[in-house]
């Protein structure tokens, strides 16, 4: 306008430092795509991105790069937050809280924002939060845990709160395989040597077969427990009789000192062993048939307990009130008497004394426990001889005589047992 004002007179008025209208020495008016423009010292810049673009390429004029959501960055594989760094590189990613909070060998585990393994391996490829579990934690070819374990180590490899869940048979008993009774050693299965099974590993070896006795074991380890056991046994022959008797009353196959025993599969003869007591007749008849025998007559009963010499008690013919364990006699010997069932074959007397026995070698036929014999003396109902008298018994009712008392075949009751005999021995 020739006025001469401004620079040189040129352009007064227009501010070519700081207006994107009119920017730089030209006067260019700034337009740069998707952003609101702006002069910086007669340079066109971009004050802000419009909705949905950033700057990221300083080399590319304006807002270059679209970014639709412009949300907080999450696990995906996409700039949310279009700050150029994606996903576990930018340090606004968070993960969830607790996400990976578990027990046991899990405890402590990382969460870790990528695809899942390597795709060659077929793995899931979608990114997402994982959890990367610590050593022992078992995983798959993925890394991600197992649904249940594959190893047998004593760790919970599954974390979930049991070591060894998936073979349930570890720490339990076990035995030798193809051995038997005795011989066969015991023990607990263990996780195998290479944690893919488990295997019995033997703490109490077995012992070498020997020959079979009554006692709940199989001795001889055939597989069978007490078959063939020999009984001691007496040979009795007089009043037209010939038969062999047991020469204790009858026990069962694991009795012992201090118990009767529950083993029923057949009757023994032992000393030192609590007589086999409440009884019926029909076990007592099936336990000495399993033992290859038969329950004694009332005749055979009576002649091994008199004998040749017809004696009215089994060591004599005068009573002797601790001879045998009846009525008047006081285990240990003391005062009040608790008369009670006594070890078969055990000495009586006070202080010292003799089992009660008959000259051949028959043990308790005399007081201790009743007996049931093979006679019956009625049938309606069916009715069973009992002979000997039991340590309730007074001294008429201990005598190889007695002949009073018979019960029916279902009865039992704790001062009542049996023994066996056979013709053959």
């Amino acid at each position: 306008d020739c006025d001469g004002e401004g620079v040189g007179g040129v352009d007064e008025g227009f501010d070519k430092l700081n207006d994107p209208r009119f920017c730089g020495p030209t006067c260019t008016r700034c337009d740069l795509p998707n952003a609101i423009e702006g002069c910086l010292n007669g340079e066109c810049v971009v004050r802000a991105c419009l909705r949905g673009w950033a700057d990221r390429d300083p080399l590319q004029p304006g807002c270059e790069t679209a970014c639709p959501s412009l949300t907080p960055e999450v696990c995906d594989g996409v700039d949310n937050d279009c700050d150029g760094l994606v996903d576990a590189a930018d340090p606004n990613l968070i993960a969830p809280p607790n996400f990976c909070i578990v027990s046991g060998a899990c405890e402590g585990t990382v969460p870790v924002c990528g695809p899942a393994g390597p795709a060659a391996s077929g793995c899931d490829q979608t990114v997402r939060w994982r959890c990367v579990y610590q050593a022992p934690a078992e995983v798959d070819a993925c890394g991600n845990l197992v649904a249940d374990e594959r190893l047998c180590d004593g760790v919970d490899g599954d974390c979930d709160g049991m070591a060894d869940d998936s073979y349930p048979m570890a720490g339990t008993p076990c035995a030798e395989e193809g051995a038997h009774g005795v011989c066969q050693g015991t023990g607990t299965f263990v996780c195998s040597d290479n944690h893919d099974d488990v295997r019995c590993q033997i703490t109490t070896p077995g012992i070498s077969p020997a020959v079979e006795v009554c006692d709940n074991l199989d001795n001889d380890c055939d597989g069978d427990i007490d078959n063939g056991a020999t009984d001691t046994v007496v040979h009795v022959q007089g009043g037209g009789l010939d038969f062999y008797i047991y020469a204790y009353e009858a026990s069962r196959p694991d009795a012992t000192a201090g118990s009767v025993g529950s083993a029923g599969h057949r009757a023994c003869t032992k000393p030192g062993t609590q007589p086999w007591r409440n009884v019926s007749w029909a076990e007592a008849d099936a336990a000495c048939r399993a033992a290859g025998r038969r329950l004694c007559t009332e005749a055979e009963w009576q002649q091994a307990c008199q004998g040749d010499a017809n004696n009215i008690y089994p060591y004599g013919a005068t009573y002797l009130a601790d001879a045998c364990n009846g009525k008047d006699y006081s285990p240990g010997c003391v005062s009040p008497d608790l008369d009670a069932a006594q070890v078969s074959g055990r000495p009586y007397g006070c202080p010292n004394g003799a089992p009660c026995q008959t000259p051949s070698g028959i043990y308790d036929l005399s007081g201790n426990l009743k007996e049931w014999t093979g006679t019956q003396v009625s049938s309606s109902p069916v009715r069973y001889r009992v002979r000997g008298g039991s340590y309730d018994s007074i001294a008429d009712g201990l005598t190889c005589r007695f002949d009073f008392v018979a019960a029916e075949a279902s009865y039992r009751y704790g001062n009542l047992g049996f023994r066996c005999c056979s013709d053959q021995p």
